[in-house]
């Protein structure tokens, strides 16, 4: 029970963070134009000869963003609901527009509309009032995990908004994407590619419900032609959410790790043989996220599903053994490795964090400060850069890993989710609204 009110706890303050604390500015600014406007004009028009006039003015000024709001939500299917809402709000503002009380009605209605508007169009409206030349937005939608193929200068991308695999050719954004046959359940997660074998690999999900999914089989494509080449039979962990992928070219094995909200969900994360279409492993761990060593059969797994369980596992996938565990006292996500220093770095949300850990013994080396909520990372090892997403700022941090200080930050969206580097200086990020591209340091020509 407790477990359940924690995590309770920690979602719905995520929702909020990004929804509401992520735009405050934005909201305090409409907040403070329309109390600006609005209560001159109910002061003028307050008096009582006029008392219906202003009543519908204020009526009309209360209904008019929420109808909007609500009705592209969750109201949008039930116009009996969304009737009764409206008429409760008429009804509620012609109570409260006697003369004593213009400013408390202003006020509230101000706070309304400013409290309402949607999080997505007030991060759209911060970046044409800023416009930073260095950040396009190339497609809307829902969209999650990414693929970058660097030499054909192709983008994948999957996610809760879209059927089927998306390919963009990152020399023409502008150009429609090719879509895949293969319909992936509108999967969030659960998609790796593979430049070496030019291979995807995707677990097309299967709802169960609201929070958990099923999953029946690991689909690997042709990453070129976006066609299935195989398929192998798995079978998901009962109450699993999203999932991750990684191919290891030391053992030719593909690992598939199902989130959940317990650490020791059996059967878990999967460890297959790619040429021979079984599995050779089942852990019962549930991560929630893992990372393969660039240049060793290593796999590193982090959880922080609850208080007691903030973890990092090393695990060798030769010997199929865990190599070292080691705790760090705080909520850990995703990960990403500094091969030159031998550095796992590790994020951790609250506290505006990244771990820096020894590859090997897990040990705690230090810590580099971030964004606030700072989730996803990605390593550009040409330029020594950290490159950084935050749940909370809707910010791409960049960092400088010479001297860990942020050297450029890039105004983005809300519920940025995914990170992929071309090597030449761009990143490909993907968020709940969309898909951008930022160049962060491009190359020059002859370098």
């Amino acid at each position: 029970m407790i477990h359940n009110i924690y995590n309770f706890l920690i979602f719905g303050g995520t929702m909020l963070a990004i929804h509401i604390i992520s735009t405050i500015p934005e909201r305090l600014f409409i907040f403070a134009v329309i109390f600006l406007i609005l209560y001159p004009l109910t002061k003028r028009l307050a008096v009582t000869k006029k008392r219906r006039l202003v009543s519908a003015v204020v009526a009309g000024l209360i209904t008019l963003p929420m109808g909007l709001y609500l009705s592209g939500t969750i109201l949008k299917s039930f116009p009996v609901i969304f009737a009764f809402i409206m008429a409760a709000l008429f009804f509620i503002s012609t109570r409260l527009v006697p003369a004593k009380k213009k400013r408390l009605v202003s006020a509230v209605v101000a706070g309304l509309i400013a409290l309402l508007i949607d999080s997505t169009a007030l991060t759209d409206i911060h970046r044409a009032l800023f416009a930073d030349p260095s950040v396009i937005r190339f497609d809307r939608g829902h969209f999650n995990a990414l693929g970058i193929d660097r030499g054909h200068h192709i983008l994948y991308a999957i996610g809760d908004g879209v059927e089927h695999i998306h390919a963009y050719n990152t020399d023409a954004l502008n150009d429609m994407p090719r879509l895949s046959e293969l319909e992936t359940g509108k999967a969030e997660t659960g998609f790796s590619f593979n430049d070496r074998m030019q291979e995807i690999y995707i677990v097309p999900r299967i709802r169960k419900g609201t929070w958990t999914n099923e999953y029946k089989q690991l689909d690997i494509l042709d990453s070129r032609s976006l066609t299935l080449k195989k398929a192998i039979p798995i079978q998901s962990a009962q109450g699993v959410g999203g999932q991750w992928i990684e191919w290891d070219p030391h053992t030719g094995y593909i690992i598939v790790a199902s989130e959940s909200g317990r650490k020791d969900l059996e059967n878990a994360t999967l460890i297959l043989d790619r040429e021979k279409g079984k599995v050779v492993k089942e852990l019962s761990l549930a991560p929630m996220n893992i990372f393969l060593h660039p240049s060793k059969p290593v796999l590193y797994l982090s959880f922080f599903q609850d208080r007691n369980s903030n973890e990092i596992i090393s695990y060798d996938l030769k010997s199929l053994a865990i190599i070292k565990r080691a705790t760090v006292n705080t909520r850990m996500d995703r990960m990403a490795y500094v091969e030159s220093a031998n550095e796992l770095l590790v994020t951790a949300p609250a506290r505006s964090l990244i771990y820096r850990l020894d590859g090997d013994t897990l040990a705690v080396k230090g810590q580099i400060k971030s964004s606030f909520g700072v989730r996803t990372i990605a390593v550009d090892p040409k330029r020594n850069l950290l490159l950084t997403l935050s749940l909370v700022t809707n910010v791409l941090d960049v960092i400088d890993l010479n001297t860990y200080k942020s050297v450029k930050r890039y105004y983005l969206a809300p519920w940025l989710r995914s990170i992929v580097l071309d090597g030449e200086g761009t990143a490909y990020v993907s968020c709940f609204s969309g898909l951008f591209r930022v160049s962060y340091a491009p190359m020059r020509r002859g370098t």
